[in-house]
């Protein structure tokens, strides 16, 4: 199942919410987004059965990053990087970025091209 944009923004709402709180309920997204209960309740059982959520006892819980941690840092970095000027430091600096952001999820375990050089520079 494709994630369109509105379910990207109610996922995204969840894991803001779940760094704040140990468990989100519907109620907590209606209330942190503005938008009523029962277009939450619908958006959440939608990415339920795309398997981008996990529901729990108490609440629940993203599927889509295993590391809502790591996403959320190198979010950051990125949202960072996007406001300065453009240089080729920068372009040095948000391709480090975005090859971490690779090797975090798509092939963990895998050493970045960073990490190579960082070694062969050593020997």
């Amino acid at each position: 199942m494709h994630l369109q944009e509105s379910g990207e923004m109610y996922l995204e709402t969840i894991l803001i919410l779940s760094q704040r709180q140990r468990y989100v309920r519907s109620v907590d997204v209606a209330d942190y987004m503005h938008f009523s209960k029962p277009s939450v309740s619908r958006a959440v059982s939608l990415l339920k059965q795309g398997e981008y959520l996990r529901q729990r006892a108490l609440g629940y819980e993203p599927r889509a990053f295993p590391l809502p941690e790591q996403f959320w840092s190198l979010h950051d970095d990125l949202l960072r990087l996007l406001k300065k000027p453009l240089s080729p430091e920068l372009e040095a600096e948000v391709e480090s970025t975005l090859d971490r952001f690779r090797a975090t999820f798509f092939s963990p375990g895998v050493q970045t091209p960073e990490e190579i050089r960082s070694e062969l520079s050593e020997v």
